[in-house]
């Protein structure tokens, strides 16, 4: 290479170097110019945050009309390029599509309509079959017809109702409760109550809880008794023990926290009394009692009957057999997915559950 050559070759080198560099600082000023971005923290803690949010801005837009008094004739207001519908009672045809923000005491829509925007709801609501609904605040009761679907949020103070085929995208949060029927789906459900419907079929049989062996930090012997490896059980604190593989436990009463390095099984009729995670999936046998928080980094299953009083968190999937009950006095208990949770018949929550995918009540 000629020295002609090599000096323009590392010109165009620093020349290339140089264009990078022009980008990268043009888009750090560009970044330092801009705002600060606020985070709403209300968002994160408040679980009826959208529906909360929806009405405070409703009461700013109409200001100046009195539409508490639900005059008898229907009134317009414009907002922006949209337009709110204020009315004592809106009754909407099948078949119909609106696309108008709506105000009203009492909110009724047949099967098949396109409901393009929010709705303000002071009473009842009912959304017929099939619908297809943005927003919901409702002040009273709301019931979903079959295959009804709301794509955002439905926020509601008296009981919420999906019927099969039902499906809620976002937060569906009720200040009374949440029934949910074979076959619906939500992304979240948060209320004092989130039930799923009974099933007609005859209800399991508990399993008796008498005779369990009772498992503490103190003696290794009652582990080896009722099916663990002795030697692969370590004490990391007074009051918690890591065990090595997997590891599947007779009837049992466990007392100190639990570490499995692998996955965990517990039989029917057993009692854990403190945390329990484990690596890969946990499985908790029907009439079980679980009093402090579960976590796995597969899948958790609850056995029929069984009951839980803290957080379940899998990084894959939740199931829970019927008739399982999550309850906690004076604290709600939470249950979260990274994929999905299904909810046998019968199953009911105080608190929350969700899922990154959906949360489905099983047919």
């Amino acid at each position: 290479m000629t020295p002609l050559l090599f000096v323009a070759y590392v010109g165009a080198c620093a020349l290339a170097v140089y264009a990078q560099l022009v980008f990268t600082i043009r888009e750090c000023r560009r970044l330092t110019q801009r705002g600060e971005t606020a985070i709403d923290q209300l968002y994160v803690r408040i679980e009826r945050y959208l529906g909360l949010s929806f009405r405070s801005k409703l009461e700013d837009w109409l200001q100046t009309v009195p539409w508490h008094q639900m005059a008898a004739g229907e009134q317009r207001v414009q907002h922006g390029n949209e337009q709110i519908v204020i009315k004592p009672d809106i009754s909407v045809a099948p078949d119909s599509q609106v696309d108008d923000i709506l105000v009203t005491n009492h909110f009724v829509c047949g099967a098949r309509c396109q409901l393009g925007r929010e709705i303000y709801v002071r009473g009842d609501c009912e959304i017929g079959q099939s619908s297809i609904v943005q927003a919901l605040a409702v002040d009273g009761r709301v019931i979903l017809r079959r295959a009804a679907r709301v794509v955002r949020w439905l926020d509601a103070e008296g009981n919420v109702a999906l019927e099969p085929g039902c499906e809620v995208r976002g937060r569906l949060t009720s200040t009374t409760s949440i029934a949910l029927a074979a076959g619906s789906s939500v992304r979240s459900a948060y209320a004092p109550v989130v039930a799923t419907a009974r099933n007609g079929s005859t209800q399991p049989t508990p399993v008796p809880r008498d005779s369990r062996t009772t498992l503490s930090t103190g003696t290794l012997e009652g582990w080896a008794a009722v099916g663990a490896d002795r030697h692969r059980i370590r004490l990391l604190a007074a009051d918690c023990l890591e065990y090595d593989g997997d590891l599947t436990l007779a009837k049992a009463t466990i007392l100190p926290k639990l570490v499995v390095r692998g996955n965990l099984t517990i039989a029917a009729g057993s009692e854990v009394r403190e945390d329990v995670k484990a690596t890969g999936s946990v499985r908790i046998g029907g009439n079980s009692v679980c009093c402090g928080n579960i976590v796995a980094g597969r899948d958790v299953q609850f056995g029929c009957l069984s009951m839980f009083a803290g957080v379940v968190y899998a990084e894959r999937h939740v199931r829970f057999g019927e008739g399982v009950l999550g309850h906690a006095r004076g604290r709600h208990v939470a249950v979260y997915a990274c994929e999905t949770v299904t909810l046998g018949h019968n199953v009911w929550l105080q608190g929350k559950v969700a899922a990154g995918r959906f949360v489905v009540a099983a047919r």
